[in-house]
């Protein structure tokens, strides 16, 4: 179930973003698609399974990176 809201998700947003974003808006649908997905595989895990997100991944790494990623991105389409 989670796979196909990604797809799904990620679809939709790329035909609306390409419009005002080019190719960039295709890499941020599917970025949006992908933190969706693995936000409703986290809440799957914890209430099947009934273990926490902070019990298997460091939140705090995962987000820096992530940030890290995006600036990074950021960047690189400013042409800096």
């Amino acid at each position: 179930a989670a796979s196909f809201l990604e797809l799904v998700i990620n679809v939709t947003l790329s035909l609306l973003f390409v419009q005002f974003l080019g190719i960039a808006g295709i890499a941020f649908a599917t970025c949006i698609a992908y933190i969706f997905e693995k936000i409703d595989i986290g809440d799957e895990v914890r209430r099947r399974l009934n273990i926490r997100l902070v019990e298997y991944l460091s939140l705090r790494n995962y987000l820096l990176y992530s940030l890290i990623t995006i600036v990074i991105f950021i960047f690189a389409e400013l042409n800096f």
